[in-house]
C-alpha cells in the first residue's frame, strides 16, 4: 500500500477525504458556501431528572419545536443567517466575503430511559442556550398486606 508522506492515511483516503471537503467547500449558484447547522447539546442525569442542554445561538424562541412521542424526546427548528443578504439586498450588491456559522433547519432527537415522566417535560430557553428538564419517575414503596 502506497502511503503519503506523512505516513498517516494511505492516499486513497486523503483523496477521499479531499474530495469530501470540497464537496462541502461547493458554492451554491449565488457564490455562497452550505454551512449546515447542528446544535451541540448535553445530557446530563441527576437524581431526580435528566437535563438536557442545547446551544441554539441566533435561534428564534418560536421557532424552537419539542415534542415527546413514544419514548423519542425530539428538539426541532430552524436556525436563519442574518450574515447572508436577502433577495433585497442581494440586488443592492451586498456579498457576504465568508459565512462560517451554520444556519438551516435542525432535528435532534433522543430516546428517553422508560423511567421518566413524559408528561412532565420543561423547557427553558435563556441566553440562546435551551434547556429541558425531563424528571424521572419516583420509585414507590408497595406495602404488602397479610390477612
Amino acid at each position: 500500500m502506497h502511503l503519503n508522506h506523512d505516513d498517516r492515511f494511505p492516499s486513497s483516503a486523503l483523496a477521499l477525504l479531499n474530495g469530501l471537503r470540497r464537496d462541502f467547500e461547493r458554492p451554491l449558484g449565488n457564490g455562497h458556501t452550505v454551512a449546515t447547522y447542528v446544535p451541540a447539546v448535553d445530557i446530563v442525569e441527576e437524581a431526580k431528572r435528566y437535563l438536557i442542554r442545547a446551544d441554539l445561538p441566533g435561534v428564534d424562541a418560536a421557532a424552537i419545536d419539542i415534542t415527546v412521542e413514544g419514548d423519542v424526546l425530539k428538539i426541532a427548528g430552524e436556525r436563519r443567517s442574518a450574515s447572508l443578504p436577502t433577495d433585497e439586498q442581494a440586488e443592492a450588491s451586498v456579498k457576504p466575503l465568508r459565512v462560517e456559522r451554520g444556519r438551516g433547519r435542525f432535528e435532534r432527537t433522543f430516546r428517553l430511559p422508560e423511567a421518566v415522566r413524559a408528561d412532565g417535560v420543561a423547557a427553558e430557553y435563556r441566553d440562546g442556550v435551551l434547556t429541558i428538564e425531563v424528571p424521572k419517575v419516583e420509585p414507590y414503596r408497595i406495602e404488602v398486606t397479610a390477612n
